[in-house]
């Protein structure tokens, strides 16, 4: 049983990976269309909208839905394009 539950606790994990390299790819096609325009790459307001939708949702803990965006958002900005 926990065998089981553990695998399937790595299909998960898979794919919040897939997921979030797809998410800093768009990242990073944002930051260089970003970039041509001269506009700041990174923007407050969009983070805390994005936490505020995410946590209305109330699917989990808002407390851990605003850590993992925090490190989400810490590991976009610290990518070297």
């Amino acid at each position: 049983m926990i065998k089981k539950l553990r695998s399937d606790i790595d299909k998960i994990d898979d794919k919040i990976i897939e997921l979030l390299k797809k998410r800093l790819e768009i990242v990073d096609k944002i930051f260089l269309q970003k970039d041509k325009m001269n506009l700041n790459r990174f923007d407050k307001k969009r983070e805390d909208e994005i936490i505020k939708r995410l946590e209305e949702k109330n699917l989990i803990s808002k407390k851990i839905v605003k850590k993992y965006y925090k490190v989400v958002f810490e590991n976009s900005k610290n990518r070297p394009l």
